[in-house]
């Protein structure tokens, strides 16, 4: 994907995502800091793009206090990270998994949150699949880290510390 299409993206107008800082990170790739309308001190996004404007890596930090663990989730948190991965991640490679991870990712919740359905036929937890729990795991902080490599592209899902920060890390990198 080029920059340019990302910065006209509905990601881009939904998240109100401005430019904070451009540097260049190497002789082909540019680093760019993003941050969001809402929450800045929760989250942070970068972008590495090269000289042609492909992207060519991108990284989310949340803050693990701020999206929660597995007693409850922060729905804004999953909603971003769900919509970085459902932006970035190429279906062409496995559409299954990037559905599937989107999908239980968005709907995930804590053990002691209340959800009260509409329908009765919703009114259990869902159970993913083997391939997207470890990933779901990561996010309710009960693993360290996730990882699936596609034919071009690597996608990393790892709890760790930054700065003396408990952090949710999510990237997204060409090979």
């Amino acid at each position: 994907m080029k920059y340019s299409n990302f910065k006209n993206s509905e990601f881009y107008t939904f998240f109100n995502i401005s430019e904070t800082l451009s540097e260049k990170f190497s002789a082909d790739l540019t680093k760019i800091s993003l941050k969001t309308g809402g929450f800045q001190e929760h989250i942070d996004l970068y972008i590495y793009r090269d000289n042609n404007d492909e992207i060519r890596k991108v990284q989310l930090y949340l803050n693990r206090d701020w999206i929660g663990n597995t007693n409850s989730i922060n729905p804004f948190g999953t909603d971003i990270a769900k919509s970085f991965i459902d932006l970035f991640l190429p279906k062409e490679y496995d559409p299954k998994f990037k559905k599937h991870l989107v999908h239980y990712l968005f709907n995930l919740r804590g053990d002691h949150q209340v959800v009260i359905p509409l329908h009765k036929a919703f009114q259990g937890f869902e159970e993913s699949s083997p391939e997207i729990q470890p990933f779901l795991d990561v996010y309710r902080n009960t693993k360290k880290t996730a990882r699936k490599t596609f034919k071009d592209f690597v996608l990393n899902m790892e709890n760790l510390i930054k700065n003396d920060k408990n952090l949710l890390f999510i990237e997204i990198n060409c090979k």
